[in-house]
């Protein structure tokens, strides 16, 4: 079990390796841990495919357009 602010997952898997690739990123982990989230995607009416963590997101710019409706990820 994987316990969060929100509370905890009793149904998780891990991989050994995986690499995640994102908007033109890529990283390398380990020990990656992943769950289900249909639940969230039925609740929420909008299809989750997964959650990018704080080390991710603490290598990129975030650039958000308003006026286009578009964002950009910039590795700086």
């Amino acid at each position: 079990m994987a316990r969060g602010v929100q509370g905890g997952v009793d149904k998780l898997s891990r991989a050994e390796t995986a690499t995640l690739i994102f908007a033109g990123f890529r990283q390398d982990n380990s020990n990656l841990l992943t769950f289900d989230m249909t639940k969230v995607s039925d609740e929420m009416g909008v299809k989750h495919s997964g959650i990018l963590g704080m080390p991710l997101l603490g290598q990129i710019k975030l650039t958000i357009d308003y006026r286009n409706g578009s964002v950009r990820l910039v590795k700086p």
